[in-house]
């Protein structure tokens, strides 16, 4: 009868370290199969959002400012896990998350996927989720090996 053996758990920092890595070669795959497949980026995040949505998701009310901030921190916090080097800003009603993507870089251009590429199919997920959470208007850019996402409440 085989031996039951314990896993050792991964420190958090390493774990976190690997699943960094994990995630940007994933990004980097699924892009690099989506312009294989003849679509840009922008029809790539559509496809994306439409196929992770729930269509019977009922419509949500208005975004208020407490809804923006909801959904900034929990992105700011998600963002941070993907990207170390993230930070949020707040300016009244307006959010800003700063991620620099210098360390994802590598698992994109792995399999032939410029970093633009990806901030094209984030900018189309993120307005599209904005769109869906009550109106929130979601703006995503670069700026070098930086990405901006700001948020706020868009009525």
């Amino acid at each position: 009868m085989p031996e039951i053996v314990p896993i050792e758990a991964i420190p958090t920092e390493e774990a976190l370290d690997m699943l960094r890595g994990q995630v940007s070669l994933f990004h980097g795959y699924a892009l690099a199969l989506a312009r294989k497949a003849g679509l840009p980026p922008d029809e790539a995040g559509q496809m994306f959002f439409t196929l992770l949505g729930d269509p019977a998701r009922p419509p949500r009310p208005p975004a208020g400012p407490e809804d923006v901030e909801r959904v900034a921190r929990a992105v700011a916090s998600f963002s941070q896990v993907t990207f170390p080097d993230t930070q949020l800003q707040r300016e009244g009603n307006t959010w800003t998350i700063r991620s620099v993507l210098t360390d994802a870089k590598a698992g994109l251009e792995r399999w032939g996927t410029p970093l633009e590429d990806f901030v094209r199919w984030s900018a189309t997920v993120q307005r599209l989720e904005g769109e869906a959470s009550g109106g929130i208007a979601w703006d995503t850019w670069r700026d070098g090996d930086i990405l901006y996402q700001r948020l706020n409440p868009g009525h």
